[in-house]
């Protein structure tokens, strides 16, 4: 089965703005570790600075997509990349309106159907941006009105089949709320004719964001993120599941109480084996570290999870590749620098690879997939702005590949 991550992009993007961190990698032993290696995949960008990739998705291995956003000439632009099985490459996506456009998740299902979805700023708020790939071009596809004035984001998407997609993200219920905006859960189904919006619960009132999706089967379907119990901003993990019929809350556990924890990717490997990404804030060192979670039928536990660097290190993205191959990506900083970072679960413990960093401004990762009919792994974000001997450096897509 294909997991696509999707955090929040104002999660992300609050993230980056404070620590911006790197990328993770769960390692099965030392011999299969000295296996696998991370290799940079050139990719294009669609203008010279300013260009960030939120998600990326393969349902073959010479067909996959990533996309996210970049500065367009009046506005802020989706960007659309595609691989073909021996390069990326620039493809046009479809521009919503005069204003801002974003996509920050995408499903690929074969070479003439994928789906991404975002955002579209209407002049007064977001609104949910679905587009299709039919094989030829991308194209707007309509989706329900939002009855909030706030506006409303979809942050990941998943294909079961091409009568059955699902898509995540939240409907802002107020402006602000001690500087976060109140939300509840947004949760869209495609039936091969139209979207519409399907009941999701929330834990209350304050903050319910959902950030990914995966699935097994048309009934066993996963949904993660995160609520705010009493204060916006002091977040705690959120996983949902459909049974076929409705949406429920599972319960979840958190590293910690009274801080931060954020469930930012989800990835199934098996009714009885689904994995959770994400970070949480460590109030004594005053840093997030990763958390990951695992369901193993039952009940979701916590994980032991490793951390790169002292300062920050925080999981972005996960991928599902079979129960002894589980692989999260993310970000971590030392000495000011961010960087890559990447963790492998073997089906026993997770430890830690450093990924190759050829940019010495910075760079990390948003998101991971799997790439079917291998047990590889693509990994996308992109490099940092920061300047190197007073020069300013641009900030431009990153892709890498994991391969054993």
């Amino acid at each position: 089965m294909i997991t696509f991550r999707v955090r929040s992009r104002a999660l992300l993007a609050l993230v980056a703005a404070s620590f911006l961190a790197g990328s993770a990698v769960f390692a099965a032993s030392a011999r299969q570790a000295d296996a696998c290696t991370w290799t940079v995949t050139p990719s294009p960008n669609g203008v010279a600075d300013g260009d960030r990739l939120w998600a990326v998705a393969a349902d073959s291995n010479t067909d996959a997509w990533a996309v996210g956003t970049y500065p367009g000439t009046n506005a802020q632009a989706p960007l659309a990349l595609h691989w073909t099985g021996a390069a990326w490459s620039l493809v046009t996506a479809a521009h919503y309106g005069p204003y801002d456009n974003g996509l920050s998740g995408v499903a690929a299902y074969s070479a003439d159907l994928a789906w991404a979805v975002g955002y579209y700023w209407n002049g007064n708020a977001n609104e949910p941006l679905i587009e299709r790939w039919n094989g030829k071009q991308w194209g707007v596809t309509s989706t329900p009105a939002i009855s909030s004035p706030y506006g409303a984001t979809l942050n990941a998407v998943t294909i079961v089949s091409p009568s059955d997609v699902w898509a995540v993200g939240s409907i802002q219920t107020s402006s602000s709320n001690q500087g976060v905006p109140n939300a509840v859960t947004l949760i869209e189904h495609w039936n091969g004719v139209r979207w519409s919006i399907v009941p999701s619960p929330n834990k209350n009132s304050i903050e319910n964001v959902l950030t990914g999706i995966t699935f097994n089967n048309g009934n066993d379907i996963w949904a993660g993120g995160i609520y705010a119990p009493t204060t916006p901003g002091f977040d705690q993990n959120l996983a949902e599941h459909w049974n076929g019929a409705a949406w429920t809350i599972v319960a979840t556990p958190d590293a910690t109480t009274n801080t931060s924890n954020n469930f930012n990717a989800i990835g199934a490997v098996s009714s009885t084996s689904v994995f959770a990404s994400g970070d949480y804030y460590n109030a004594k060192d005053g840093v997030f570290f990763t958390l990951n979670a695992h369901w193993n039928g039952k009940t979701w536990s916590l994980l032991a999870s490793p951390n790169a660097g002292a300062d920050f290190t925080v999981l972005a993205g996960v991928a599902a590749v079979s129960p002894t191959e589980v692989v999260a990506v993310g970000q971590y900083v030392v000495n000011s620098v961010h960087r890559t970072y990447a963790m492998l679960w073997d089906g026993t413990r997770e430890t830690g690879l450093v990924t190759p960093n050829v940019y010495a401004t910075g760079a990390y990762f948003d998101a991971a997939s799997r790439i079917p009919g291998t047990s590889d792994v693509w990994a996308a974000g992109g490099t940092l702005d920061a300047p190197v001997n007073g020069n300013s450096q641009p900030h431009q897509t990153l892709i890498e590949r994991y391969h054993c």
